[in-house]
Order: structure tokens, then sequence, then C-alpha cells
């Protein structure tokens, strides 16, 4: 019964030779291990204030999923100064004038008046827009205007028409419309153009001078009664060689 079990545990071993000694010997295989590892448990962040996703809504820019680093790093945001901005609209009563002696209302004593108070409203939206934003203060001297103030006949004067034969109709504080003396039941909108100007200004990025721009127009629209048509287009600006800092 020995005899015949002797060879049971033939399969358990393997012959190892001693190189040393060249003797050989029999050695147990390595054990398995049956033990199952344990699980890494996933530990989860809580986002900080200046992770990376939080970064575009703090400073002004968007990216789609995150900005990248290293040799993918070929984005970066584009800081600009010195913007222009256009905006298209009816002009207040203020920003017109009437002359000879035929003018009513708010309106200006002469063209150079009319400029004067353009000036003041643009530097004036321009400062609540900087306030509104916690924005640098931008001083009077660095606002810069383009406008040309019309010689404007308004219905408040009487039954006239200027030389053309043209007058105006206000509308909540601004010339909205024109019509003619062959016309008068046919309006046409009265549209001009104004070129704000930030001169030696702080360096921003586009985005934040958009928000800038909305500003300015809401003040002039709510505060001066311009009616503007269409939003404000950015023109002309200089970009900035300073470099954006990521935090």
């Amino acid at each position: 019964m020995f005899l015949e079990d002797a060879h049971v545990f033939d399969n358990l071993f393997f012959n190892a030779t001693d190189e040393d000694n060249n003797e050989t010997g029999t050695l147990a295989p390595m054990p398995t291990s049956t033990v199952t590892p344990r699980s890494v448990d996933t530990i989860t962040s809580t986002p900080l204030l200046f992770s990376l996703p939080t970064l575009p809504k703090l400073f002004g820019f968007g990216r789609s999923k995150w900005m990248p680093f290293g040799k993918h790093a070929d984005f970066s945001p584009k800081l600009i100064t010195n913007p222009t901005w256009r905006l298209k609209g009816s002009p207040p009563v203020s920003w017109t004038y009437c002359f000879p002696l035929c003018g009513s209302g708010d309106q200006a004593l002469d063209a150079e008046d009319a400029i004067d108070n353009v000036h003041a409203d643009a530097f004036a939206a321009l400062s609540e827009a900087m306030t509104t934003l916690n924005l640098a203060v931008v001083t009077e001297d660095q606002v810069k205007i383009r406008y040309t103030p019309k010689n404007t006949v308004l219905e408040e004067f009487g039954d006239y028409y200027d030389k053309t034969g043209t007058r105006y109709r206000v509308v909540r504080g601004s010339v909205r419309y024109r019509y003619t003396r062959q016309s008068p039941g046919n309006f046409t909108e009265n549209i001009e153009e104004i070129d704000i100007s930030i001169k030696s200004s702080p360096a921003y990025t586009e985005s934040i001078w958009k928000n800038v721009a909305n500003e300015i127009v809401n003040y002039l629209t709510n505060e001066r009664y311009m009616h503007v048509e269409a939003k404000p287009v950015l023109v002309t600006y200089s970009a900035s060689e300073k470099p954006f800092f990521f935090f």
C-alpha cells in the first residue's frame, strides 16, 4: 500500500541543482495566495475657490472644459487696453442743439455745448460701470468721444421745420424719429453713432471690457434716456503685453 502511494506527491515538488555543490535536491513550489486584495478607497476632494473650474468665472474668460498646461498650454486669455466702443441709437435731447434761437426743452445752446454734454454723460456712464464692476478708477481726461451733434428742430418748438424741411419727435427723452413737411405721417428712426474711447486704461480681458460696455449702455439708457439700437461694438483696441497669471 505504501509503495503504490509513493508517487502521490511527485507533482508537488520539482528538482533543483545546487550549482556550488553540484547536488540535486527537491524544493516545494511557492504557495499561491488566495487572499483577496483590499480595495483602495477613493478620496473625493472638495473644490477650492481658486481651483481650475472656477478660474474662468473669476477672471472673465471662458473655457469649455479645462485650461491645458504643459505642451498643450497654447491658450491664454487676451488682455486688451485702450478700447473704443461704438454705440448706435437715438440721442438724448441734451446731445442736440437748435441754432439760431430755436432750442427747446433740454437742448444744448450750440454744437460745442452739446459736445460737452455728451462727454459728461459718457464719463459718468464709464465711472458708474467701473464702480459697479469693482474695476480701476478712470479719470475724465482718459475718456474720449467721437460724436457730431445735429442742428435739430423739435416739435416742441412749434410748427417749424429746418432748412431741409425736416423736424424731429422726442419719445421718452430721446430724439427718436424724424419726418418731413411733405410726409408728416411718415416717420423714420433717427439713428446716430457715438464712439467712446478709454485711453491709457488698465489691461483687462475682452470679456471684462464687454461687461463695462454693457454697463455704459445701461447707464445711458436709464439715466440719460438714450435709445440704444444695437449692442455696443468693439471697434479698436491695443493688445497688452502684460502677462496673465494663473493662481
